[in-house]
């Protein structure tokens, strides 16, 4: 027999199981279905049902190879002025009130960075060279930064990597995934691996000595978290690991081995576990606390586990979980609930299938699911939802015969009665039939913020459209822009302006309309862009100037985090951003020799009377510390501004530089 480790995508959850199955070896394999997703709502009442229909698609998922899929997210109405006032600047975030995580945090006196076991050059013996850790640093009375302490995470595997910290008072959590071998191995999705990843919280009162005071290692793979007040929220996913199975079964004497060895186990041994820091093992999530679809039959059968979980940050003792068996692409978390959303491909229709989540002190509780027609994209997916009180809006988009995007919005209103979405309203309709987007355009970027939804789709040029949803029964188009290139993100300063970050597209060198496909006349992005736009009059939206660096792009574009923006008052609102650019030169063979060049852009917004404008601020030039020779990309770059500061962290140093003096540099620290 060959032993074949299962994995696939859960999420976080306590679990304590039922006991052993005593069903009977069975003499055929039955016709099992494979439940990809289900427009039904979700049950939990029955948890020898859910067993069976885990059970089934275990077994299942080896026909697949158990295919991994780490899509699920990677990071509205957040990010506006109110969230960033005040003397530093803080980690961006979708909803105000909703922590997000990331390599850096910053407190106004320490800097906790994640360093990057790839970005080292070290003979430290100590340190083994795939294992990120994390750097304490402290901002001294004249602004510079002093290293306090390195935070060699207590994990004894090989290989870990950091994917995200949070800093709450004097109490530092940090999110690694644990792997069984280097995270630069190409990995083979027919034969997984075991999957781990862990959760460490320390005690930072004392920088130069922080204290470890609990760390988890779970069963899974993390998939996003969140954190509100003392509570994290985490996102795993998990699948399990199985002897005594039969690899790549053909006939069915071998499927029907397999099946039996997989009805035979507990469900227990089939559910994830996690392990505190003395050792103590524990299971992570009950049978009769997972959910699954109410339609599901005896022969239907699903192996992803989604596993909601909840943690006190200041008594992280325990943890609380929910567990959804049910395909998932991402979530949006408001500050009262969860949304898990994913697609559906039922009779030739294709159905974005959202569950929904209420948030307490404690954990998370199911309370509706409802369904969209369409998919929710594959660009910031969370950023396509918004929670106003007990409505949601959702925008989708559907492809026609021709395959041509079609864009939907849709408000729902839920029933904790009925576990419904109830359908309030959607545009476009009948008194309403102005579309979302021309004909081909594809959504690039989505924000919402107050009663507005600003929507960027993109083909030839870029429509901004501003939706107005003050009233949920009969959202409409207010009005539009068309512009060259388009933005990728949205990032709202307040009612009246919006900044926009993507690629700025010559419109010259556009194809014309029926244009051969393979024409040499395609599209060029000349260069990253900033745009600052006049939103005060929905019905006409206005580009008031862009900023265009030539043959350049920014991280922003992928990863909201890498922007920083700092309210200095209601006239002057800071931002930086990184730009990796790239330039040719001739060498002596007349050959083009490219080269990249990292700065962070420094770009003041100013307003002054009714008139506002985006201005250049200055740069800072990235630079390698002694010794390092490999160069460092832009895509991780973050900063922080604090007061006439401005900290630049480049790799695993800080360079400090004056927002007013910005080529007068001190560092790298």
């Amino acid at each position: 027999m060959k032993r074949l480790t299962l994995l696939a995508l859960p999420l976080l959850l306590t679990i304590n199981g039922c006991g052993d199955n005593n069903e009977p070896q069975q003499s055929s394999v039955p016709t099992l279905n494979a439940m990809t997703a289900s427009l039904a709502p979700l049950t939990s009442q029955n948890d020898t049902e859910f067993a069976r229909y885990y059970r089934n698609g275990v077994f299942l998922g080896l026909d697949r190879g158990n295919q991994v899929d780490y899509s699920l997210e990677s990071k509205s109405n957040d990010a506006s002025s109110a969230s960033s006032a005040g003397s530093f600047s803080n980690t961006i975030t979708q909803e105000l009130g909703v922590n997000e995580s990331d390599r850096i945090k910053y407190n106004s006196s320490e800097l906790y960075i994640a360093a990057r076991h790839y970005y080292e050059n070290t003979n430290d013996d100590q340190l083994a060279p795939s294992q990120d850790y994390v750097r304490i640093l402290s901002r001294e009375d004249d602004a510079s930064m002093s290293h306090q302490f390195d935070i060699k995470l207590n994990i004894n595997e090989q290989y870990h990597n950091i994917s995200g910290l949070y800093l709450r008072d004097n109490n530092l959590s940090v999110i690694s995934q644990i792997s069984v071998v280097n995270s630069l191995t190409k990995i083979d999705i027919w034969h997984p691996y075991k999957q781990e990843f862990a959760l460490s919280f320390y005690d930072v009162s004392q920088n130069t000595a922080p204290k470890l005071t609990q760390q988890f290692k779970i069963d899974g793979h993390v998939i996003s978290t969140r954190r509100i007040g003392n509570k994290l929220f985490v996102v795993s996913s998990y699948a399990p690991s199985v002897d005594n199975i039969i690899a790549y079964a053909q006939t069915e004497q071998d499927k029907l081995h397999n099946y039996n060895v997989i009805n035979k186990l507990s469900i227990d041994n089939l559910l994830p576990d996690y392990t505190d820091k003395d050792g103590n093992k524990h299971k992570l999530v009950n049978a009769i606390d997972c959910l699954y679809p109410a339609d599901a039959s005896d022969k239907d059968g699903n192996d992803n586990l989604v596993l909601l979980s909840t943690i006190d940050m200041d008594k992280p003792t325990n943890i609380t979980s929910k567990c959804v068996s049910t395909q998932t692409q991402g979530i949006y978390v408001s500050k009262n609930s969860v949304y898990l959303y994913g697609v559906s491909y039922l009779e030739q229709q294709t159905k974005g299938v959202i569950h929904k989540f209420s948030i307490t002190d404690a954990q998370v509780n199911y309370i509706a699911s409802g369904a969209v027609e369409g998919n929710f994209g594959n660009r910031n997916t969370q950023f396509r939802f918004s929670e106003s009180g007990d409505y949601l809006r959702v925008i989708s988009t559907i492809r026609d015969e021709d395959f041509k995007p079609l864009h939907q919005l849709t408000v729902f209103k839920s029933s904790a009665e009925h576990n419904k979405l109830a359908l309030v309203s959607q545009l476009p309709n009948d008194s309403q039939p102005a579309k979302i987007g021309k004909v081909d355009e594809d959504i690039y970027a989505v924000r919402y913020f107050d009663n507005k939804a600003y929507v960027v789709t993109f083909q030839r040029t870029d429509p901004l459209y501003v939706i107005d949803l003050k009233d949920h029964e009969n959202p409409f188009i207010a009005g539009a822009l068309e512009i060259p290139g388009y933005s990728a993100y949205l990032h709202p300063i307040s009612e009246n302006l919006l900044l926009g970050i993507g690629q700025q597209i010559d419109p010259s060198r556009l194809p014309n309309v029926g244009d051969d496909a393979t024409s040499s006349a395609q599209v060029i992005e000349e260069g990253a862009q900033v745009s600052l736009f006049d939103v005060s009059d929905p019905a006409s939206p206005k580009k008031i100037n862009t900023i265009v660096y030539v043959d350049g792009y920014s991280p922003v574009e992928f990863d909201y985090h890498a922007l920083t923006y700092l309210k200095v008052s209601d006239d002057k609102h800071l931002f930086a951003l990184p730009i990796e650019t790239w330039s040719s030169k001739s060498n002596a063979q007349n050959d083009a020799v490219w080269s990249p060049h990292v700065t962070l852009q420094l770009l003041e917004v100013r307003l002054s009377g009714s008139s506002s404008e985006l201005l250049k601020a200055g740069q800072i030039n990235a630079v390698k510390p002694d010794g390092y020779s490999r160069f460092i990309g832009a895509w991780d770059d973050r900063s922080i501004i604090h007061d006439d500061d401005i900290y630049y962290i480049h790799g695993n140093h800080v360079l400090h530089s004056k927002w007013s003096d910005p080529q007068s540099i001190t560092g790298p620290y």
